[in-house]
């Protein structure tokens, strides 16, 4: 495969700077059903965006279900004007492990994998996620969840103990993957995806917890059931964090009552037998003082109010017993009623893909300066080649901060205005091009600047 630099006017909007031809495509020897399910409640801006980087998946054998809380936000008429384009439900309550139960029962993929509404995964999501499945004793395979930024991560390799407590390692840890393990690899419940014959045999999501610990819960109990877990370096899911009943727009947590109550449950859930009773209840009273001094320091730092602390010993109190008393009676699963009542057949989502193969355009205008996204001559090719399908790039540098994001069919690489270099290498544009080349074969880059020595160190960098 090789790579050359186009022979054209200086003075053309656009100039070619790589192009490689005859790309080969992988052949892929496992291609099962995915049910892809998205839980949703008073996000639909979010929702729109996660189901329009869907349409870019290049894995081509899955489907869409759709879970919607008791939201009034406008998205159960949004969702409805997508026919029979997607698979739909309602949950009545808002309490997302049922939801997500609601999502097996909708399923009829071999795979289930789970994604947030206020996610967008990128396009190599699912085909990088199904590899790991070629192994029939894998039953779950999760990949890194970028933060907000869409550069920094979220998460990466993770384990979690049997108290809950998680923590990231450096590594995959594949060693702690057996049955009573002390701690047990950790897949985020926004990039997890679960073989869905092993979920069923574990009953589910455990109803128990309306949030928090919930795909936690579920990582343990597919593991105890001696399914392997696989851990990739790869498929990622950039992860933007939209406000919710839990946390306001700061990322302040307002609602402590599920935190709490589901640590001491989770506690006795799965550390009974390993720990001594009187340990687990005194890790859940030293996890309700960290949190009462995380609420006292937001009053002293006004972004909680001194009712809200009254509030927070009310919860507390109410968590601590509730937690108790679900852990005597043990957990509430998905049922034969709900696995009937949502059965329905695999219904393929309906993607945004060119006449042929999808191809993956980099557009460059790192200068400083340029006009918004959505703007401009460049952002206008870009546009249109991302609404035939394609996977469209667009580097610029549009304000200060630097991020990653996902805008309307067109992946977002802002440089920040603050890295600009005057000479020499542009270590920001070298770091984006890098992450774009290492993730996938890039078809072709176009610039819009016309010196030669950009043009010539662009190339060198595509190239490489």
């Amino acid at each position: 495969m090789t790579a050359r630099l186009a022979r054209g006017d200086s003075d053309k909007l656009l100039h070619c700077l790589v192009q490689h031809k005859g790309r080969a495509r992988k052949s892929r020897r496992h291609c099962p059903p995915v049910s892809v399910v998205i839980n949703t409640d008073n996000r639909l801006t979010e929702l729109k965006r996660a189901l329009a980087a869907l349409k870019f998946q290049a894995y081509d054998n899955f489907e869409v279900c759709v879970i919607a809380g008791p939201t009034r936000d406008g998205t159960h008429d949004f969702l409805g004007g997508f026919g029979d384009r997607l698979k739909l439900a309602a949950c009545a309550r808002r309490n997302l492990s049922r939801s997500r139960n609601i999502g097996i029962a909708l399923s009829s993929g071999e795979i289930v994998a789970f994604l947030d509404d206020d996610a967008v995964p990128e396009p190599e999501w699912l085909t990088q996620i199904v590899e790991s499945y070629d192994n029939d004793k894998v039953g779950a395979v999760g990949g890194f969840v970028h933060d907000n930024t869409g550069i920094g991560f979220q998460a990466r390799y993770m384990t979690v103990d049997r108290l809950g407590h998680a923590r990231e390692d450096a590594e995959a840890s594949p060693e702690h993957n057996f049955p009573g393990s002390p701690r047990v690899p950790h897949l985020l419940g926004t990039n997890a995806s679960f073989r869905r014959r092993a979920l069923l045999g574990i009953g589910g999501f455990d109803e128990h917890y309306e949030y928090f610990l919930d795909e936690t819960d579920v990582c343990l109990r597919i593991n105890d059931a001696g399914h392997g877990m696989v851990q990739r370096s790869d498929a990622f899911v950039h992860h933007k964090f939209a406000p919710s009943d839990i946390r306001c727009e700061q990322k302040t947590i307002r609602s402590w009552y599920p935190l709490i109550k589901n640590r001491i449950y989770f506690g006795f859930s799965h550390a009974r037998g390993a720990l001594p009773l009187d340990r687990i209840v005194e890790e859940a009273m030293i996890d309700r003082d960290k949190w009462r001094t995380y609420v006292t320091n937001a009053v002293k730092a006004g972004l909680l109010s001194y009712d809200d602390l009254e509030r927070f010993e009310l919860e507390a109190r109410a968590a601590l017993e509730d937690g108790l008393d679900a852990a005597t009676k043990g957990p509430r699963q998905i049922g034969k009623e709900m696995l009937e009542a949502y059965r329905a057949d695999f219904r393929p989502f309906s993607r945004t893909f060119p006449d042929g193969r999808q191809q993956v355009l980099v557009y460059l205008d790192p200068s400083p300066g340029q006009s918004p996204v959505g703007e401009g001559q460049l952002d206008l090719v870009a546009r249109q080649m991302a609404s035939r399908g394609h996977q469209v790039h667009l580097v610029v540098r549009k304000s200060a901060v630097p991020f990653v994001d996902f805008d309307n069919g067109i992946w977002v690489h802002n440089l920040g205005t603050g890295t600009v270099v005057s000479g020499g290498r542009d270590e920001a544009l070298v770091a984006t091009l890098k992450r774009l080349t290492d993730r996938r074969q890039v078809d072709a880059a176009y610039c819009r600047t016309a010196e030669r020595e950009s043009l010539q160190y662009l190339s060198a960098l595509l190239s490489s």
